[in-house]
């Protein structure tokens, strides 16, 4: 098997207990005998609230108060079981403090609720998940309601992009897993435009064309599964014809997924603000944990000399 993870920061909310979260990251440290540091995140009162409110300094100070108690008793819990454990309290935007914390500290995995207690954002993740998921560089697992232990992985990958992205997601998939026998990897191909055709071609000439494509795909996957995919990947790396919406959660209900593996968006991206069409599309459908990973030449967007501003 792979190399296993060695520094994980997991992610705390005040607001949100996240259960789920710290027992998975426990599973997790102990499965790979890994050091945990536990942060949170604070941004200073802004200048037009400390002009509008003497108390605002005040306020502030047992914020940071109480959320360095919850990280000590965290610590502690990690510690009382066996895990190596420390705390941070970061400061600044959430997504930029952890991810400016996993550049520095060299971390192979975030761990992180899927979405805060008190998030506005529409679906499963919130907004501060989806920026992890574009400008943190290191693997980043969102949990659910659900701890993971022992999990059922699947790695979502595509013959058609780049070998060092589908190299990050069946490494990091095989990282998740416990046994081969836990592992499978998923390709989902759809032929541009292939509802509209059915409306302009004739039958024979669109049974044709698919079975073209057909071909032409499963060239793809072929030449993805000799390169990348490993022996003990066995038969369970499938090519599927269908929508990535579509077929990637249908997969995870049927096979009871615990873990899906994707990668987002690269900053070549036409645009930057989206994480990638398939992710974009798939991750508040999935019925399971999350792992985004990015490949190694990913450039983290975040300088670090502005850490603790």
């Amino acid at each position: 098997m792979e190399d296993r993870y060695q520094k994980i920061i997991v992610a705390m909310d005040p607001q949100h207990e996240a259960l789920a979260t710290l027992e998975t990251a426990t599973n997790l440290a102990l499965q790979h005998d890994a050091s945990v540091t536990v942060v949170d995140t604070v941004r200073a009162p802004s200048r037009s609230s400390l002009f509008f409110s003497a108390n605002a300094e005040d306020v502030f100070k047992m914020i940071v108060a109480d959320k360095q108690e919850r990280l000590k008793k965290t610590t502690e819990t990690f510690r009382n079981l066996g895990v190596k454990a420390e705390s941070k309290l970061l400061h600044g935007k959430s997504s930029e403090a952890i991810t400016r914390e996993a550049v520095e500290q060299s971390s192979d995995l975030v761990i992180r609720y899927m979405k805060g207690a008190q998030s506005r954002y529409p679906g499963l993740f919130g907004n501060t998940a989806r920026n992890l998921m574009r400008i943190c560089p290191a693997p980043l697992l969102f949990v659910g309601d659900k701890p993971i232990q022992n999990p059922k992985v699947v790695a979502c990958v595509n013959a058609e992009h780049a070998d060092a992205e589908n190299s990050a997601i069946f490494s990091n998939a095989e990282k998740m897993a416990n046994a081969a026998d836990d592992l499978s990897a998923i390709y989902c191909w759809c032929v541009p435009g292939q509802k509209y055709m059915k409306h302009y071609l004739s039958e024979q000439s669109f049974e044709e064309t698919l079975k073209e494509s057909t071909a032409v795909y499963r060239k793809l996957f072929e030449q993805l599964r000799e390169k990348h995919a490993p022996t003990y990947f066995d038969d369970r790396i499938f090519c599927e014809h269908g929508e990535a919406v579509d077929v990637i959660p249908a997969f995870c209900r049927e096979e009871n997924i615990d873990i899906v593996v994707m990668s987002s968006a690269s900053q070549t991206h036409p645009v930057r603000r989206l994480l990638g069409s398939t992710i974009e599309s798939v991750i508040d459908k999935i019925p399971c944990a999350l792992l985004v990973v990015k490949q190694d030449d990913f450039v983290c967007p975040i300088k670090l000399e502005t850490a603790g501003n």
